[in-house]
């Protein structure tokens, strides 16, 4: 059995609407799970359900109220955990090229050379040389995403977390990123903590899968039993929405 790498323990997260601190809203409430090292594990939820602040708790982005995240067995996480945001537009400069990019995160960590630590990441990710002559807005979607994967790859994290990776990606870009990521899995120790909203997806590629709504778990397991015989309403909800299948009744229950 694999060692968890990582546990997150009783997790609670509130923000203010107003400056005089009044009006407390409850984000997370109370989260408890682990994460198998070299696994992927799933969030999965609906928009707002607190998916990626979890997500940016578990980097060190934001602290929770109360609760505690121990990173093999350690509360010190630092650049161990990497976020990559939804949206790679904002967060890989267009007029950079995409050899200054790279070569500027493989600085940070030098066990070998740039040029061949270079090549590793463009084999990992899939792409051709050609590709370090451009800028970044000549890029496709699909493209500027792996440079920014590839970019907190070049740091080399033992956990990675990717914000909604799928979410507007045309099928074959869908396809792409999921054979890098179980690639990722097989040839590295690498550990992968992927939200999502679309429970589909997920059950295909995580090992385990996180439900919450509201800021709570719904519930957690394999992939396989959470899509095959899910044990709350709101998860068969989730499944019928990712496979259209929800009638209008339902559609308006949740």
């Amino acid at each position: 059995m694999k060692q968890s790498i990582l546990r997150c323990v009783n997790i609670s997260y509130s923000v203010y609407n107003s400056t005089r601190l009044k009006n407390e809203q409850l984000i997370l409430k109370d989260i408890s799970f682990n994460v198998k090292k070299n696994s992927i594990f799933g969030i999965v939820g609906e928009s707002g359900s607190g998916k990626t602040t979890l997500g940016k708790i578990i980097c060190g982005i934001l602290k929770p109220v109360t609760g505690e995240i121990l990173f093999n067995n350690n509360s010190q996480i630092n650049s161990r955990v990497q976020f990559l945001f939804q949206n790679s537009v904002e967060i890989v400069n267009p007029l950079r090229k995409v050899s200054s990019i790279l070569i500027e995160a493989l600085m940070i960590k030098s066990n070998k050379s740039v040029e061949d630590r270079l090549g590793d990441i463009l084999t990992t990710l899939g792409l051709e040389p050609e590709i370090l002559s451009k800028y970044s807005f000549q890029l496709s979607g699909g493209e500027r995403q792996r440079i920014a994967l590839g970019r907190i790859l070049a740091i080399e994290p033992e956990i990675i977390i990717l914000d909604e990776p799928f979410s507007a990606q045309d099928v074959q870009s869908q396809l792409n990123l999921y054979r890098l990521l179980l690639r990722l899995k097989k040839e590295s120790d690498l550990t992968i903590i992927c939200i999502s909203h679309n429970i589909f997806i997920m059950q295909k590629i995580a090992d385990e899968i996180l439900v919450i709504k509201d800021g709570a778990v719904v519930e957690v397991g394999s992939g396989r039993e959470i899509f095959n015989s899910p044990k709350s309403s709101f998860t068969n909800y989730l499944i019928k929405a990712s496979k259209m299948e929800l009638e209008d009744s339902e559609i308006l229950s949740i």
